[in-house]
């Protein structure tokens, strides 16, 4: 049974079947609307990382990318990641890996 990556409030368009492999082809839908999966403030100089999904040129897409304030609002750089869907499995896999293996953050002593 296929379980959906985003909910239905997110326009699902993608989903992972029972071995937990994603199904990026077949059925697979364009967003209309780009879905901000997770932000948060890079610096205290107005520039956040932003992670999302979105379609570009007819490819589902996963966006790692910084946003830096311009004139009050959050716009784009080109500092980032894109890669296709059927990508992301690899990348949360990597990701998990560096996450056992960073040394862990300790507090800075003055």
């Amino acid at each position: 049974m296929a379980k959906p990556l985003i909910d239905a409030q997110h326009n699902s368009w993608a989903s992972m079947d029972s071995e937990g492999k994603y199904l990026a082809e077949g059925g697979a839908r364009p967003l209309s609307q780009p879905v901000v999966v997770s932000e948060w403030w890079r610096n205290r100089s107005g520039q956040s990382i932003r992670i999302s999904l979105s379609t570009y040129q007819g490819k589902n897409l996963i966006d790692v990318r910084t946003w830096t304030t311009v004139d009050g609002k959050l716009k784009p750089t080109v500092k980032g990641f894109a890669a296709e869907l059927k990508h992301l499995p690899r990348l949360a896999s990597a990701l998990a890996k560096a996450c056992s293996q960073a040394p862990r953050a300790r507090p800075h002593h003055h």
